[in-house]
């Protein structure tokens, strides 16, 4: 195939995809999105509410403007347990990226609350060292300990001669990110997102 001709295969096929969220979630996705950022709005859609869904992507969206989008998705249509970095070792050998492993739930579509607490790890050492069941399981559940405080906010902290870990709330997120937040309900656990993040 010749690569003009798979070049207008490739901007075709973002735009049905760019198309799809913008229908489906009433938003128009930044042009600069990856294709994998598309695969999480598709991926959530087809999911039962309260299942989990899991990638290993290029960790661009933590930090480009395009992944604006995406956080204020995960924020808001689902439960973000976990975020995984490594920005030190490269996961493939073949591609010139970093990678997180990213892991949330699907809250039901008739929720949008910043209703998690997620965990950001930063990994010192390649995946393939520091993922075995143990290492997991603390980094994922045990109690983070220490606390500090960033920008008028308290984030928990956890500290591995691998990794350092930091859980935060949704809420907590959404306001650091420019956001308000709103009590609704009858519980006070009920936490609605206001303004744009």
């Amino acid at each position: 195939m010749a690569s003009e001709q798979r070049e207008r295969i490739q901007v075709e096929y973002k735009k049905q995809l760019a198309d799809y969220v913008s229908e489906r979630y009433q938003f128009d996705p930044d042009g600069q999105s990856d294709y994998y950022s598309y695969f999480f709005y598709v991926g959530l859609e087809v999911m039962k509410p309260g299942g989990t869904l899991s990638y290993i992507t290029s960790d661009q969206w933590l930090d480009r403007g395009y992944g604006v989008d995406l956080q204020e998705f995960f924020l808001t249509r689902s439960k973000l347990q976990s975020v995984i970095y490594n920005r030190g070792t490269r996961s493939f050998d073949e591609a010139d990226i970093t990678t997180a492993i990213t892991t949330l739930n699907k809250q039901p579509e008739s929720e949008k609350q910043l209703a998690a607490s997620s965990r950001f790890v930063s990994c010192s050492e390649p995946y393939r060292q520091i993922v075995t069941p143990q290492q997991i399981q603390s980094i994922l559940y045990d109690s983070c300990a220490e606390s500090a405080g960033y920008r008028g906010e308290t984030l928990k902290l956890q500290q591995h001669q691998f990794a350092r870990v930091v859980e935060i709330t949704a809420e907590t997120v959404w306001r650091l990110g420019g956001g308000q937040v709103s009590q609704t309900g009858a519980s006070t656990s009920e936490k609605v997102p206001q303004g744009t993040y």
